[in-house]
């Protein structure tokens, strides 16, 4: 395979993300060519056990990319409770498919308000040793209106004061007051 790729210029990408902050250990692997993105091994995302877990994949190429997105929403008297996660995997020759990014959100809502009132992020693969370090800004989020959270994530936590694939997955929340639509229709 032909991995002159692996060597080519790339774009500057100082301050794109908090992993890419100035003085990261990504940018100075960017400088010198050196690779050291962490990725994992990853299984298929498709469970036996659990039919219902996921909608019918298609089959993937032998060199491929895939997000997949999970929104799980309950009702809780008062809270709205939010479980949600997404992995970003591709094909790797030597390693099968292997996660580059994965995130899981648990998060909680008001009920009356539609406002976030907890967030707990959980990386459980991050490229960059500076990565985890965006855990932490997920709170900005806190108090916002669900349906706002598009922007307000932009707003609050953009270029290195976030992480591009933790944002991704906060403001794909927004979509909660749709589904918990859904959820009540279904129940009628």
């Amino acid at each position: 395979m032909d991995e002159d790729w692996l060597h080519a210029p790339r774009p500057d990408m100082e301050n794109v993300c908090i992993g890419f902050r100035t003085g990261s250990t990504a940018l100075i692997e960017q400088r010198d060519g050196l690779q050291s993105h962490r990725v994992q091994p990853v299984g298929s995302l498709l469970d036996p056990d659990d039919r219902m877990g996921w909608h019918e994949l298609i089959e993937l190429p032998d060199v491929s990319m895939r997000r997949a997105r999970r929104i799980d929403v309950w009702d809780e008297r008062d809270t709205i409770v939010i479980d949600s996660m997404f992995p970003d995997s591709a094909s790797d020759p030597q390693h099968g498919r292997v996660a580059i990014h994965e995130y899981a959100l648990r998060a909680t809502a008001d009920r009356a308000t539609m406002t976030i009132t907890s967030i707990e992020p959980d990386a459980r693969v991050l490229p960059f040793m500076e990565c985890p370090s965006a855990m932490g800004t997920a709170v900005a989020v806190i108090g916002a209106p669900l349906s706002d959270l598009r922007a307000v994530v932009l707003d609050r936590l953009s270029k290195a004061n976030g992480c591009t694939h933790l944002n991704d997955a906060l403001r794909v929340l927004a979509e909660v007051p749709i589904l918990l639509g859904d959820l009540q229709g279904a129940a009628n």
